[in-house]
């Protein structure tokens, strides 16, 4: 892969992130066909447990999701109607592997708000892995690894 390649496919796969935060954030779930290949798995298991304190809410996922429209029922399910959530990525570390896949580690910061339930300020990375289909790049496994979750009091 030319020099000029690799970096179109950098910028469209930072693209790709920054849309899956905007969908997430803007609930418009429907359009995340689009960012997970069929066959995706996306583990956010711990995403709200402090890997300092060990402090988590509530129960953790059994598992990660697997496959592309269990990813999308799981974030759905996760988003109940009151909850609001902020997502901020920041520089990514891209490396494309070859000419249909790439690693990523995208730093985020990502705020989930229920009220009377859950608000807190996450910090931490997702790492990924992209496929690309159809001339298309997509998310192709997603595990959010938290360095700090702050609860609010």
């Amino acid at each position: 892969m030319e020099t000029l390649e690799k970096l179109v496919a950098i910028e469209e796969i930072k693209q790709l992130k920054a849309r899956y935060f905007r969908l997430i954030d803007t609930k418009q779930f429907e359009q995340l066909v689009d960012i997970f290949t069929p066959d995706a798995v996306f583990d956010f298991g711990k995403a709200f447990c402090d890997p300092v304190s060990g402090q988590m809410p509530g129960t953790s996922p059994s598992g990660p999701l697997v496959g592309r429209e269990a990813v999308i029922k799981g974030i759905v399910d996760g988003m109940p109607p009151v909850l609001q959530s902020i997502h901020m990525g920041y520089t990514p570390e891209v490396e494309i592997t070859s000419a249909n896949t790439a690693n990523a580690i995208h730093p985020a910061t990502y705020r989930p708000f229920i009220p009377g339930v859950l608000s807190a300020n996450c910090y931490g990375y997702y790492h990924e892995t992209y496929e690309k289909i159809d001339g298309k790049w997509m998310i192709k496994t997603s595990t959010i690894q938290p360095l700090r979750v702050v609860f609010d009091e």
